[in-house]
């Protein structure tokens, strides 16, 4: 199948909750691209992968475009046509063992923090990140955040930002990433995607978390509150146990920011720099 009259997709690489993912070829240059398919409109993520594009931490769109005509032999829905990645965290984190791997580990986390403070500073938060939402290039020198369907602009006309609201009816993002704040129902921040991206972290670095194994007969209220409970009863020490000690002191500094607050980026990447020589 041809989209946009030069793309060709190739095999599905990837599934999500919302759509897939295939690989593709621009048949004019021969560069392999990948192609997000969603049955209903991503014009939405579209929108703010082109308002991020100068920051060069997301995906380069080439294309989008709806087909929502049933014909025979075609695929329907919306299509967008991006830049290909290698790996995800997790998958890197498999292939470089990072528990073992300290100096890479903290690497990662400073390249992380460089592009999230350049997603925050034009405006955006990401409220969904996890280890299948970061991706890399073969020889890591190319780190981004994908998967903005979830994302919001937080920044409001003139540069003010949202409000505080609390008591939200809904929650956003995978219940095992979100911060705490998220499962009291605050509203979301910067400083929920740098708990979340140092949950990540732990995750893709330590292995599970205290609270995966959630019972699969929990409803879905009972789940969230099940993994609240844990992860306030979890000390950071347990969390990082046995990882570079500043992934503690920055998380230690994330869970003290104040709902408007900007992260302290670089303070983060000092500290993890610190480390990072000793090895």
């Amino acid at each position: 199948m041809l989209i946009g009259g030069k793309y060709r997709v190739g095999e599905r690489i990837g599934r999500g909750a919302f759509g897939s993912v295939y690989s593709c070829v621009d048949t004019d240059t021969g560069e392999k691209l990948a192609v997000k398919q969603q049955k209903d409109s991503n014009e939405y993520e579209y929108r703010v992968l082109l308002c991020l594009a100068d920051t060069g931490v997301v995906p380069k769109v080439y294309l989008y475009t709806e087909n929502f005509e049933t014909k025979p032999g075609s695929m329907t829905g919306s299509f967008l046509c991006m830049q290909r990645m290698c790996m995800d965290l997790k998958q890197l984190a498999d292939k470089h063992n990072l528990k073992k791997n300290s100096k890479l580990l903290l690497s990662i986390v400073i390249s992380l923090f460089r592009a999230l403070r350049k997603i925050h500073d034009g405006g955006w938060i990401h409220r969904d990140l996890k280890p299948g939402n970061i991706m890399f290039s073969e020889d890591l020198s190319g780190t981004v955040y994908v998967d903005f369907g979830l994302a919001k602009k937080y920044l409001m006309r003139g540069g003010r930002h949202i409000p505080l609201i609390k008591n939200k009816n809904t929650v956003v993002g995978t219940a095992k990433y979100l911060s705490k704040w998220c499962h009291e129902h605050v509203q979301q921040s910067r400083r929920d995607d740098c708990a979340s991206l140092m949950y990540t972290v732990s995750k893709c670095a330590n292995g599970p978390l205290p609270w995966d194994k959630v019972g699969r007969e929990l409803g879905v209220k009972d789940k969230l509150a099940f993994i609240y409970k844990k992860k306030c009863e979890t000390p950071l020490s347990v969390l990082f146990q046995g990882l570079p000690p500043s992934l503690t002191a920055v998380m230690e500094k994330i869970q003290k920011l104040e709902f408007d607050q900007r992260p302290d980026y670089t303070g983060y990447q000092r500290l993890l720099l610190r480390d990072w020589k000793k090895f």
